[in-house]
């Protein structure tokens, strides 16, 4: 299950991938373009995914706050923005914290036909300073498209769903009813059951 967004200088995408203790993780991702350099043909884009990929892992309550506040801004123009700071060194883990932002874009000033409503940052921290950050700017659909996605992600995290579960099977046949069922009968409209 994944879904990605390209733009002109970075790129973004949520996944769904297997832990190695088999459980289902959640993925925030985003790589910045290779510029003109690294495109090898006339509007084809590459995205640093190996060497400038900022990734983050996502709980299933986190994916329901990106659901939800893809949905307010969707709907509400000034929307507060959605931060979420996860510091690996507070688990005991190697690694820079790193921050998650969507937060409402403004439409005002955009010519352009689809206009952008949103943004969504993903950023590395080295101290107080700002590391590695990219921002990617998201449509209308893009915002539906990640409220539905991380709703159903947060949802198979949860085992809310999941389409590997067995399904109850059942094999008994349903029981028939020796009652004869009544012909279709059509009863004739008269002229004075009409009320006008």
């Amino acid at each position: 299950m994944e879904y990605s967004i390209y733009r002109t200088k970075t790129a973004a995408r949520l996944r769904l991938v297997t832990a190695a203790d088999g459980k289902p993780l959640a993925l925030a991702e985003a790589a910045p373009s290779l510029g003109k350099q690294g495109q090898p043909q006339k509007g084809e884009r590459r995205y640093d995914w190996e060497n400038s990929k900022l990734s983050l892992s996502l709980s299933a309550e986190e994916l329901f706050a990106i659901a939800a506040k893809c949905e307010e801004i969707r709907f509400f123009k000034n929307a507060e923005p959605l931060t979420l700071y996860h510091d690996p060194q507070k688990a005991n883990r190697e690694g820079n914290p790193k921050e998650l932002i969507l937060a409402s874009y403004s439409t005002s000033d955009q010519k352009a036909k689809m206009k952008f409503m949103a943004y969504l940052t993903l950023r590395e921290r080295n101290g107080q300073k700002t590391g590695a950050q990219h921002t990617t700017i998201l449509t209308r659909t893009d915002l539906y498209i990640l409220q539905m996605l991380t709703t159903h992600m947060a949802m198979f995290i949860r085992e809310w769903l999941n389409p590997q579960m067995p399904q109850k099977k059942t094999t008994q046949q349903p029981e028939t009813d020796d009652i004869a069922q009544p012909e279709n009968i059509e009863t004739e409209i008269q002229e004075d059951d009409i009320p006008f």
